[in-house]
Order: structure tokens, then sequence, then C-alpha cells
């Protein structure tokens, strides 16, 4: 009986994602100016150095536009949160870093206070990622290292392993090809440390459809995968003989 091959992982590749930016919102209030003289108003829409401390104990240094972070600025909440980058109408939005009070880091683009763009992700259990995110989540192609040192480089959507990825998995296991939702879905090519490889299709993790597994010795099966064994039509190679029949629960039985 051939090794089941499972796409189970210690963390699920979105959790990366960490927690939510804090609320940004101006905490200043200021009158209607819609009916202001037009020179007033275009003084407000200059950008101003500024420093200010809101109600929360939240602080803002940079620039501002109106009552609005408008420029570059750092601020700063009180648990020891921080965004240092660019501004627009109180939003991040363009370059930044921001590192919360549990450790979380990111550093690359940011669009309407979410993460969106190119940057680089870390968190406080070791895991890492560096790539394209997508309205706050990894989407597009990326690198991705778990706590545990295995790592996925691929494609992702929505926070998700989805696409084309490569695994590399401990003591020399690694899948190339298809991922649906975080896990092997697709066709693909597994290899294990001892030199055995299979190339063929996957249901949810396990072998499944059409197939073929090599072993370092010259020994092959060629033919249809359920559940991760041999079942149905199928050719094999013992070293001596190619042997054509039928195989149920991973045996030949004609």
């Amino acid at each position: 009986m051939l090794e089941c091959v499972c796409c189970t992982t210690k963390q699920d590749a979105s959790s990366i994602e960490g927690p939510p930016v804090p609320d940004t919102t101006v905490l200043d209030s200021a009158d209607d100016h819609e009916n202001l003289p037009a020179s007033i108003i275009s003084l407000m829409s200059r950008a101003r150095e500024t420093s200010t401390t809101f109600e929360d104990g939240s602080a803002y240094r940079g620039q501002m536009r109106g009552i609005h972070r408008h420029g570059t600025g750092v601020l700063q909440w009180s648990d020891g949160t921080m965004y240092k980058g660019e501004f627009h109408d109180n939003q991040f939005s363009g370059s930044g870093t921001y590192v919360s009070s549990d450790s979380l880091k990111y550093e690359g683009q940011w669009v309407r206070s979410k993460k969106d763009g190119d940057g680089k992700e870390s968190l406080a259990d070791g895991s890492e990622y560096v790539g394209q995110y997508k309205k706050g989540l990894m989407s597009g192609t990326g690198y991705l290292k778990y706590p545990d040192g295995t790592a996925y480089l691929g494609e992702f959507l929505a926070g998700r392993l989805e696409g084309y990825g490569t695994r590399m998995y401990h003591e020399g296991k690694r899948y190339e090809g298809q991922w649906s939702q975080n896990c092997i879905h697709g066709k693909g090519a597994f290899t294990w440390p001892d030199g055995r490889v299979y190339e063929g299709e996957y249901v949810r993790g396990v072998k499944h459809g059409d197939g073929c597994i090599t072993w370092p010795d010259g020994r092959w099966f060629k033919g249809t995968w359920v559940n991760g064994k041999q079942h149905g039509p199928g050719q094999a190679y013992n070293l001596q003989e190619v042997l054509c029949g039928s195989w149920e629960d991973g045996k030949r039985v004609k």
C-alpha cells in the first residue's frame, strides 16, 4: 500500500493576515466649512506640519490638509501600535510601515488603510510573507514561511494558497503543482526524500484520478487512483516485466 499525501498544514495561510488596522478616523471636530470664502478653503487645503494628541491617547505627528491627515506622518496608539508612512484623507495610502503591539510588522503598499500591492509581513510566531496583497489579503504571487520552517512559493487568492505553487516540507518532501483553498488539488508532482515521485491528479490532498508513481530502483505504477490508493485499471513494472490489470484498494487483483 502506498503512502497517501495529505495537504494539512500547521497554519492556515490566511492567518498571517493579522489583526485589523485600528480605526484611523480623526477625533478633531470642525464646523462645516462648505460655505467659507475661497481664500480660507484654499489655505485649509494646503498640507502643513502638525503634532496632535487625541482623546483616546493616540498621537499624530506629520502633514495635514485641513482637518485630515494627508501626506507623510507618524500615527501612534496608546498601546504602542504605530504606523509611519503616507496618508491620504486620514487613510493609510501609499508606502508605509505598520507595527502592532503584538509584534506584527508590515512594510509595503496601502490603499484605503488596507494592505494592497507589494509588501512584507512578519508575525511574532515566526511566520513571514513577502509578496502581493489585495484589499488586505495575500493575493497574487508571494513567498510564505511558516512557523515550523516549511515554506510555500507561488500563487495566492484572498489569503489562501490558490493556483500554482511549490510547497517545501521537512526532510526534503516537496510538492509542485495546483492548489485550491490551501490544499493540494488538481495536477502536480510530489517528491519524497527516498526518491519516490508521484505525478498526477489530486483531490483535496489525496491522490485521486490518473497518476504515475516511480521508485528510485526503477519500479513504477501508472493507472487510476481512488482515495490515495491504486484502484482500477493500471500498469506496473516490477523490474522484470510490465504487468497490466486491475487494482483494488492498492493491490493487483487480476
